[in-house]
C-alpha cells in the first residue's frame, strides 16, 4: 500500500497537467479507462465513461489565457488496501488581458483504485464555492471569460480608480491574497516597467509574493509595519527597497487596503510609489554637522540653506540684537518662490540656478561659487547683492544642499559703475564698451549674430549754438533715454564722446531685428522736440555693422561702423546705412 504522500503527489500532478500544462491527453492518463466518472460544476458537466470524459477534457484545455495556481492544498481523507480518497483545494488566478484579471477558488475530490496493478483515478468531483457559478464554468476558457466579466462589473469603479492613480504616480499597482506571504493575484504593467522587468520576470524574481519582492534586509521591518497597521484597521503603509532588473535598489512606499472580493474573500489592493529621489541616502546628523561647519565659516550676513531634495529654503537673517539670528523657513513646490524671499528676480534666478548646477557638476563641496543680482527697493533705488554658495554632497556624490550667504555690494557696484559710465548721460564709456564687446563676441552663441550701431546727432553744433550748451546736454541725455527705451537690457549703450554713441546688440537670431530697431530710433528722434516752444526736430545718422565673426576686434568693428555712418551722412543724413564689403571712408 502506498503512503499518503504518493496520492497527494499524484493528485497534484493531475491538477498541474490539466490547468498549467493544458495537456488534456496527459491528464487523461491518470484515469482508469474501464471505470471512470467525473462531475463538473454545472448541471451538464458530467461524464460516466472514458470517451465522454475525453470530450470534456479536450474542450476544457483549449484556453488562451495565462493561468496560475495559488494556495494549493492536497489532503488525504481516507485509504484502504485498494482505494484512496484525496481532496484538493486551490485558487485559479488568470491574467485575461493587460488590465483584466480574476481569481476563483476550486475544490475537487479524487477516488483512486488499484486497477491492474496501477493506481488510477476512478472518480473526480469538482466544485466551486461561489454563489454565482453558471453553466459550463468548469472549463478554464469559458470559466475565465465568465468570471472576468463578473468581476469587471462588480469592481470596475475601484479598478479604474486604482489604475488611474497608479498611472499618474511614479509607481504601480498590485493585488495580494491575505496569506502569510501576501501572494500576488494581480500585478499591473506600470509596476513591472518601473522595476525594469517583464511580468513573467517579476513573478519569477518575487516568487509570486509581495514578501518575496522585498529586498531581504528590509523584509522584517516591512512585515512588522503591515502587522502593526492591520491590528489597527484595514489599511497599511510601509517603505522598503526592491531590487530592479539592472541590480540597483529602488525605494518604494507601499500603501494598501484590505477589501472583500466577489467571493467574499479578503484581498489586499495596493499602490507602490517610487520615493527614491526623496529618500535620504546619508545620515541626517552628518549632513547637519557639515552644514553647520560651513555656516560658521561664513560672515555674519544673510545666511541661507537650500535643501535640494525637499525643496526647502532656510534663511537666517541678522537680528536686531547683535550676535543673534532669526530664522525663516520657506517650503515650496517651486524653487522660484524660495529665491523670491531673497529678492532674486526671475531674470537673475536663471543665472543663480546655473551656478548651482556648476556646483553639482563639479562635485566639490569646498568650492565657493559667486553670483550677483539686483533688486529695486521702494524708492526705486538699485540694491546689488552677491551670493556666495557652497555645495554639500551625499555619500553617492549627489548634491543634497546648497549653503551660502548674501552680501550687500551696492557701494562696490556704485564705485564700479562710476568708473565705467559717462557722468552726463549715465551711458557706458568707451573703455567699458571695448571690454564688454570683446567678451560678448568671444561668447557669441552658435548660429547667432551681433550688431554694432554707431549713432551721430546731425547738426549737433548748430543745436548748441542756437539753444545753448545746457539744452545740448539735455539732447544728449534724451538720446540715451530713447536707446534704453528701445533696446534690450542685455544690449550695451555707450557714449564715445561728444554727440557720438554706440549700441552693441548681442545674440541676434534675425538681422531684420537690427534694421527695425534702427528705423524706430530714427522715428523717435524725429518726434522729439528740442524745445516745446520751438518746432525744431532731432535728426540722427546711423552706421550699422552686422556680423558673426568671433575673431573681429573692437577697432575693426568701429572702423566699419564709421564707414557706414559716413555713407549715411553722404546720402542726406537722417537715415541708416549697413556696412557692406567695398565701402570706403575718405581717410582710407
Amino acid at each position: 500500500m502506498q503512503d499518503s504522500g504518493y496520492f497527494q503527489k499524484m493528485t497534484e500532478g493531475l491538477i498541474h497537467t490539466y490547468y498549467l500544462d493544458q495537456d488534456w491527453n496527459a491528464a487523461l492518463s491518470y484515469f482508469d479507462r474501464n471505470q471512470v466518472s467525473w462531475i463538473g460544476v454545472s448541471d451538464q458537466a458530467m461524464a460516466l465513461d472514458y470517451d465522454k470524459l475525453k470530450v470534456f477534457f479536450e474542450k476544457g484545455c483549449n484556453s488562451k489565457y495565462e493561468i496560475r495556481l495559488l494556495n494549493e492544498n492536497y489532503s488525504m481523507v481516507s485509504k484502504g488496501e485498494d482505494f484512496a480518497v484525496v481532496i484538493a483545494q486551490f485558487l485559479i488566478n488568470s491574467r485575461v488581458d493587460k488590465n483584466g484579471f480574476f481569481s476563483l477558488r476550486q475544490r475537487a475530490s479524487f477516488i483512486f483504485h488499484l486497477c491492474g496493478g496501477q493506481w488510477k483515478v476512478t472518480h473526480m468531483h469538482v466544485s466551486a464555492p461561489n454563489s454565482i457559478v453558471k453553466e459550463k464554468e468548469y472549463y478554464p476558457e469559458e470559466m475565465s471569460v465568465e468570471n472576468y466579466r463578473l468581476l469587471k462589473r462588480l469592481l470596475i469603479e475601484k479598478t479604474q480608480q486604482m489604475e488611474i492613480l497608479a498611472q499618474t504616480t511614479a509607481g504601480g499597482m498590485k493585488g495580494s491574497l491575505d496569506d502569510e506571504d501576501y501572494t500576488f493575484f494581480y500585478v499591473n504593467d506600470e509596476l513591472c516597467n518601473m522595476l525594469g522587468y517583464t511580468y513573467d520576470e517579476f513573478m519569477e524574481m518575487s516568487g509570486g509574493t509581495a514578501k518575496g519582492a522585498i529586498y531581504p534586509p528590509d523584509v522584517p521591518k516591512a512585515m512588522r509595519d503591515c502587522r502593526e497597521c492591520f491590528k489597527k484597521g484595514d489599511e497599511y503603509k510601509t517603505e522598503y527597497r526592491i531590487r530592479k532588473r539592472d541590480g540597483t535598489l529602488l525605494w518604494v512606499m507601499d500603501y494598501g487596503k484590505k477589501v472583500r472580493d466577489a467571493n467574499q474573500e479578503v484581498i489586499i489592493n495596493s499602490i507602490l510609489t517610487d520615493i527614491s529621489e526623496i529618500k535620504e541616502t546619508i545620515g541626517q546628523l552628518e549632513m547637519e554637522k557639515e552644514r553647520n561647519e560651513i555656516v560658521s565659516e561664513l560672515s555674519d550676513d544673510i545666511i541661507f540653506d537650500y535643501n535640494m531634495r525637499e525643496d526647502e529654503l532656510q534663511v537666517f537673517y541678522p537680528a536686531s540684537i547683535a550676535g543673534e539670528k532669526h530664522k525663516k523657513i520657506i517650503k515650496t513646490a517651486r524653487v522660484s518662490d524660495g529665491w523670491k524671499e531673497l529678492g532674486v528676480s526671475p531674470e537673475d534666478e536663471a543665472e543663480i540656478y546655473k551656478k548651482i548646477m556648476d556646483i553639482s557638476n563639479d562635485k566639490i563641496s569646498n568650492k565657493t561659487i559667486k553670483a550677483e543680482y539686483r533688486i529695486v527697493d521702494w524708492n526705486a533705488k538699485n540694491i546689488w547683492r552677491r551670493v556666495l554658495m557652497r555645495g554639500v554632497f551625499d555619500s553617492e556624490g549627489n548634491l543634497a544642499k546648497v549653503v551660502g550667504k548674501v552680501v550687500d555690494i551696492s557701494s562696490e557696484k556704485e564705485l564700479m559703475l562710476r568708473s565705467n559710465t559717462d557722468f552726463l548721460t549715465s551711458a557706458y564709456n568707451r573703455s567699458y564698451l571695448e571690454l564688454a564687446v570683446k567678451k560678448a563676441i568671444r561668447n557669441k552663441g552658435v548660429d547667432l549674430y551681433y550688431a554694432c550701431l554707431l549713432i551721430d546727432i546731425d547738426f549737433f553744433k548748430e543745436i548748441n549754438d542756437k539753444f545753448g550748451h545746457l539744452q545740448g546736454d539735455c539732447v544728449l541725455i534724451e538720446v540715451v533715454k530713447m536707446c534704453r527705451a528701445l533696446f534690450r537690457s542685455t544690449d550695451i549703450i555707450a557714449r564715445l564722446g561728444g554727440d557720438e554713441f554706440m549700441i552693441f546688440m548681442r545674440d541676434i537670431y534675425d538681422q531684420k531685428i537690427v534694421l527695425e530697431k534702427a528705423r524706430k530710433m530714427l522715428d523717435m528722434a524725429e518726434n522729439y522736440s528740442i524745445r516745446d516752444d520751438i518746432p525744431d526736430r532731432l535728426s540722427l545718422s546711423i552706421g550699422i555693422v552686422i556680423d558673426d565673426d568671433i575673431a573681429k576686434n573692437f577697432q575693426r568693428l568701429y572702423h566699419q561702423a564709421d564707414i557706414a555712418l559716413y555713407q549715411a551722412k553722404q546720402n542726406g543724413r537722417g537715415r541708416y546705412m549697413v556696412f557692406e564689403e567695398g565701402m570706403m571712408h575718405p581717410s582710407d
